[in-house]
């Protein structure tokens, strides 16, 4: 299965919109397509996988390591509208603990505004 990767810049960070199936064979795509926005200091990066069907290890080590990049360039990482089953190994493998899930990008915009206003400790 392929790999779609879309990127939306915003105001405080970028949105990345994945589709298809994160594997063996797509995860080296994703990495060369957000390589270069993760390593420019982006603020926040929301990673809308309202679209990901299937995700394998390799798909779960390059999100983590996406994660580990954006936090040491000082930005702030979550993920959106995981499908249930998705969810489901996020959840049995603990693959990205800590990291905020939203049900959709607003949700995590407003998170985002909240931290920034003071209003909840990040």
């Amino acid at each position: 299965m392929e790999l779609t990767v879309t990127m939306a810049q915003k105001e405080n960070g970028h949105i990345i919109v994945i589709s298809g199936a994160l594997d063996t064979d797509t995860y080296k795509d994703f990495e060369k397509k957000v390589t270069p926005i993760i390593e420019e200091s982006p603020g926040r990066v929301v990673i809308d996988m309202r679209g990901i069907s299937y995700v394998s290890s390799m798909g779960i080590g390059i999100l983590i390591k996406t994660r580990k990049v954006v936090e040491e360039n000082g930005g702030a990482f979550a993920m959106t509208n995981l499908q249930p089953q998705i969810k489901k190994v996020f959840d049995v493998v603990k693959a990205l603990p800590g990291v905020s899930v939203f049900k959709n990008v607003e949700e995590a915009d407003d998170y985002f505004d909240k931290v920034q206003r003071g209003e909840v400790s990040g």
